[in-house]
């Protein structure tokens, strides 16, 4: 949008000087809302609906990850709901993607190095993202096994969510649902970041256990 007064004031024998003004605007897809929301208002949920929506989730992962980004923030209120209902990934203002791989480990171009310390969110994080040292794009991967353990299962409290996040990770699988989600789950909340599935191979382990 530009704004010229010069030639209005010009008549008037007003001296001035012409300004303009650039504004930028950003359109940006109308959603519903979260994918917290969508739980809070959905406590019996379905497992069929869950899978479907974590799926999504997964391959919008598995796309800014082939792209060399690591978004560093996944939450269900960084997760949001287009209104045809697919999921969509936001919110990347603490995405990353710097440097290129040196080490057969990093091969897929993801560098350990120079990355902030403590940006995320704590619950949702991984362990080396929280120490502070040096991580790559696995820890959105455990950040994705938390949600995966939300939308499983409704919780009432914190103190609920804590407990049942370690039982998994010690492999005291309290939860009453199926054993193989269970195990894919369970890898990708291992401590050791290079034990952790990438998202192509998650999608293609629940997509054998998909519900009939």
């Amino acid at each position: 949008m530009e704004v010229d007064s010069s030639d209005s004031m010009r008549s008037t024998g007003v001296n001035v000087t012409s300004e303009t003004e650039h504004f930028l605007f950003i359109a940006m897809e109308l959603c519903d809302g979260t994918l917290q929301t969508w739980m809070q208002q959905n406590p019996n949920r379905m497992l069929e609906d869950c899978m479907k929506k974590f799926q999504e989730i997964c391959c919008g992962v598995d796309f800014i990850h082939k792209k060399k980004i690591i978004h560093r923030d996944l939450k269900p209120s960084n997760i949001y709901s287009s209104q045809g209902g697919q999921m969509k990934i936001g919110d990347f203002g603490l995405a990353t993607n710097k440097g290129q791989s040196r080490s057969l480990e990093l091969s897929q171009g993801f560098n350990r190095t120079e990355r902030t310390w403590g940006a995320g969110t704590p619950f949702y994080m991984a362990p080396e993202q929280k120490a502070g040292g040096s991580y790559n794009h696995k820890v959105d991967i455990y950040s994705l096994g938390v949600i995966l353990m939300e939308l499983l299962i409704h919780f009432n409290t914190s103190s609920e969510k804590q407990d049942t996040l370690r039982n998994i990770k010690n492999r005291n699988f309290v939860p009453s649902f199926e054993s193989g989600i269970l195990n894919v789950l369970s890898q990708m909340l291992k401590d050791d970041p290079v034990e952790r599935p990438e998202a192509v191979v998650i999608l293609m382990d629940l997509s054998k256990k998909a519900p009939e």
